[in-house]
């Protein structure tokens, strides 16, 4: 993403005329942080990505991601519940930027997919408590994602 363009999307972001989302850990609350899994305990994708065999990960448990795109983040928020087995469904938030500019992905350095790593994210909205993880149109969204990183 050109400098510009990442320049215009962070105002539009403050602004409330571009949304950001971030679909995993469940139980944040409207006002409060979405923390990176070295803070929060979560699981990160990583080790998963790693194990797949999937080249050139560079996911960290310092930082926390998001995206523009809320079928993506919706996604995860499924594939949460299946990465944390009897932990619950996962949930779906729209966030917000804290004091910081939005960093993409180093793993999306072009499409399809809008995606950013941020030190950590404030929840501005709950958009569902409890993803479906059985939902097919969730897997076929994880599927897509994969299939760009290989």
């Amino acid at each position: 993403m050109k400098v510009a363009a990442l320049k215009t999307l962070n105002e539009q972001i403050r602004l409330g005329k571009s949304r950001l989302f971030h679909g995993g850990f469940p139980g944040q609350q409207v006002g409060g942080f979405i923390d990176p899994p070295a803070v929060s305990g979560a699981k990160s994708m990583r080790g998963e990505s790693e194990r797949e065999g999937l080249g050139n990960i560079t996911t960290s448990v310092s930082l926390v991601y998001v995206t523009t795109e809320r079928s993506l983040a919706t996604a995860f928020a499924a594939y949460w519940a299946k990465r944390h087995p009897g932990r619950g469904r996962g949930w779906l938030y729209r966030v917000e930027l804290d004091d910081v500019d939005l960093v993409p992905d180093n793993d999306f350095p072009r499409g399809p997919f809008t995606c950013f790593q941020l030190p950590r994210a404030r929840v501005a909205a709950i958009l569902d408590r409890g993803v479906d993880p059985n939902d097919q149109r969730h897997a076929r969204e994880i599927r897509r994602f994969v299939e760009h990183l290989g």
